[in-house]
């Protein structure tokens, strides 16, 4: 038997084509779906400084307060070029945000 009949039977043969890499694929997608939740658990049992923690619930950013800083600004020169060329091109007006 030659190496080549003996490839063109490997490839004919439906277990070896599909079989194996499905297989495969189930027992490394445990492994992985094993490692990703772990690392979750491990995620959880982190505790944050209880300074560090102060700090950011002090620091509260909201939208609104935001909106409120940037209310009396007047628009930058570079967002009035993108909305003239969204004028032209309706693909970047849709990625602008919304006034």
């Amino acid at each position: 038997m030659s190496v080549h009949s003996v490839m063109r039977t490997l490839r004919k043969n439906k277990t070896l084509r599909y079989g194996v890499p499905m297989l495969l694929l189930i027992v490394g997608g445990s492994f992985g779906l094993r490692e990703f939740s772990q690392i979750r658990y491990d995620a959880v049992k982190i505790k944050i400084d209880p300074e560090l923690e102060k700090k950011l619930k002090m620091n509260k950013i909201s939208l609104e307060s935001e909106y409120e800083v940037l209310w009396g600004q007047e628009i930058p020169g570079c967002l009035s070029r993108l909305s003239y060329l969204s004028y032209c091109i309706p693909f970047v007006q849709s990625c602008l945000p919304q006034i």
